[in-house]
């Protein structure tokens, strides 16, 4: 992949509706205890409080860790 298609791809992505993204979805969570419970071998290699992890959460839909910047066809809105 050249360098040009990267940048495209970066730059759709980050078009997408910011009120359709994993952070805004009522799959998502984020909380550092429900990502130690979905991942259990975390301890391992340190904790669910980590810096690292930034806003990364678990969607309980599709079961996949991942940031709360990304966004796809199961999200729900959260009730407000």
């Amino acid at each position: 992949m050249t360098g040009r298609v990267r940048i495209a791809i970066r730059s759709l992505l980050s078009r997408a509706d910011a009120s359709r993204r994993c952070a805004n979805c009522s799959h998502f969570d984020n909380r550092p205890a429900a990502v130690a419970a979905a991942l259990p071998g975390l301890a391992s290699f340190g904790s669910a409080d980590s810096a690292v992890r930034s806003t990364d959460g678990v969607c309980a839909r599709t079961a996949r860790y991942l940031s709360s910047e990304r966004s796809c066809e199961h999200h729900a809105a959260r009730a407000a």
